[in-house]
């Protein structure tokens, strides 16, 4: 499915280079990376797909790898700015709504892209409507994806980005401002090794995750004696509040 021709449509990905993201998440180094470049590589096919052009943004570490990464596509790498992760979210997103960009998808890195048509319904409804917001919560109370038709003056910025409470307070603060919600379905990130193992279970159906069952399996043969799969560790879009996800954060 290819979206309509729409160069004001922007996805917006927080991330780290997959080497540092494997590192953040506690994997091992090389499978680890496998998968988050694998990751990367979805969502900028998917951004193709809709018609949306795509923008990573990246702690200053990451950003030497990811610009190597897509040196041959169109894709823009930026440094996140801010001090606390609700600057760098604030600032990223402020930053890609410059003239003529309408509306912006802002997704997180650990977690592939989701079917095509889910984006082009995000980006579909933002454009039919100004005053809704598009979100997509991830099974932690967390959030993967965030839709805006246009600026939000203090939204992001307002957000509770504790552990477990973005999608809830994401929720809340549209509503104070008046704005619609409509609410995807959950979809799993990976923000510690037993999501792992989640995700290979989901990968013995025919969604998403089984196109990525062979690396998964690697990240498990070595995973399993090193790290017990219960460890939690740090996320993107908002997992625990100063040390999260890839998004804004960790240097």
């Amino acid at each position: 499915m290819n979206g309509p021709p729409s160069s004001s449509r922007k996805l917006v990905l927080f991330t780290r280079s997959p080497r540092a993201e494997a590192r953040a998440k506690g994997l091992p180094v090389k499978s680890g990376a496998r998968l988050f470049e694998r990751f990367l590589e979805s969502w900028e096919e998917a951004a193709g797909r809709v018609g949306a052009s795509l923008l990573v943004v990246a702690p200053p570490t990451s950003t030497r790898a990811l610009g190597l990464l897509f040196r041959n596509d169109p894709v823009e790498v930026a440094c996140q700015r801010g001090t606390s992760f609700a600057d760098r979210v604030e600032s990223a997103v402020s930053g890609a709504f410059g003239p003529g960009t309408s509306p912006l998808v802002v997704a997180a890195g650990d977690t592939p892209a989701p079917d095509p048509s889910v984006l082009e319904e995000a980006f579909s409804r933002l454009e039919r409507d100004d005053h809704q917001v598009v979100l997509e919560p991830s099974p932690d109370g967390g959030v993967n994806l965030i839709g805006l038709a246009r600026p939000v003056p203090g939204l992001l910025s307002e957000v509770d980005w504790s552990e477990g409470l973005v999608h809830r307070s994401l929720h809340s603060q549209a509503r104070l401002r008046g704005l619609r919600v409509h609410v995807l379905p959950a979809r799993l990130d990976i923000d510690r090794i037993g999501d792992v193992a989640e995700a290979r279970r989901l990968a013995g159906g025919s969604g998403e995750w089984s196109r990525y069952e062979r690396l998964l399996d690697a990240l498990l043969q070595t995973t399993a004696t090193v790290v017990p799969l219960s460890i939690r560790l740090p996320s993107i879009l908002g997992r625990s509040g100063a040390a999260a996800r890839a998004p804004p954060i960790l240097p």
